[in-house]
């Protein structure tokens, strides 16, 4: 995500096609990032730019994201979250 003093928080994003969601593969996704980003030599993930619309928040904030930014008016008057978590 960052470089220099921020290096340690890794930066990712997930896309599941709407026909897939709710079978899990968002909740695998996020739950393979959780284990391989220590062992990359991360301590957190952060999202960028996640937009208040987005069905998948409930999931991220249930495995310990929590929202620690905003983006007013980001995209077409809505605004974007920015997410954070500890891993490791």
């Amino acid at each position: 995500n960052f470089v220099g003093r921020a290096a340690h928080i890794a930066n990712a994003g997930y896309v599941v096609e709407g026909s897939v969601r709710n079978r899990g593969i968002g909740r695998a996704l996020l739950e393979d990032s959780i284990w391989r980003a220590p062992r990359l030599g991360f301590d957190a993930i952060q999202f960028n730019l996640v937009f208040e619309s987005n069905p998948a928040r409930r999931l991220y904030e249930e495995l310990g994201w929590r929202q620690v930014g905003r983006v007013p008016d980001a995209v077409d008057g809505e605004d974007a979250l920015i997410y954070c978590r500890a891993v490791g």
